[in-house]
C-alpha cells in the first residue's frame, strides 16, 4: 500500500510540474495592421510558429520566461522575455525598418534571336 501511495503521489508531482500552457497574440504594425507569415520564436525552446492571415499565433509553452523573438521581412526585430504562469494573450507591435537601397540595374542582350540563353557586354 505504502509503494502505491508513494507512485501516485510521484506521478501526479511530475504531472503539475510538466504543466504547458498557450501564449496566444497578434503581431502588428505601426499602424495596427496584422503581419501575415511573420515569424514567433522561442530561442531557448528552439521553438517557433508563423502568424495567420489574421496576424494572430499560438504557443504551447511550458510555465517559466521564455526569450521571444518576432520577426518580419522589412521590419526590425523584436526580442523580449515573457513569464509564463497561465494562458496569455499578448499583442507585438514591430517597427518598420527603412534602409535606402541603391538603384539595381539589369540589362542582357541575346547573342541570336533564335538562342534560348542571354549574356551581358
Amino acid at each position: 500500500m505504502k509503494k502505491n501511495i508513494f507512485f501516485l503521489f510521484l506521478f501526479t508531482s511530475i504531472l503539475v510540474n510538466a504543466q504547458s500552457y498557450v501564449l496566444s497574440g497578434k503581431v502588428v504594425d505601426e499602424n495596427k495592421e496584422p503581419l501575415v507569415g511573420a515569424t514567433v520564436f522561442v530561442s531557448n525552446l528552439t521553438k517557433g510558429t508563423s502568424t495567420n492571415s489574421d496576424g494572430k499565433f499560438q504557443l504551447k509553452l511550458p510555465k517559466g520566461t521564455h526569450k521571444i523573438e518576432v520577426s518580419y521581412l522589412g521590419f526590425r526585430t523584436g526580442f523580449f522575455n515573457q513569464k509564463i504562469q497561465k494562458n496569455e494573450t499578448i499583442v507585438v507591435e514591430l517597427f518598420s525598418d527603412l534602409s535606402k537601397l541603391d538603384e539595381v540595374l539589369v540589362s542582357a542582350v541575346r547573342v541570336k534571336s533564335d538562342a534560348p540563353v542571354t549574356h551581358s557586354n
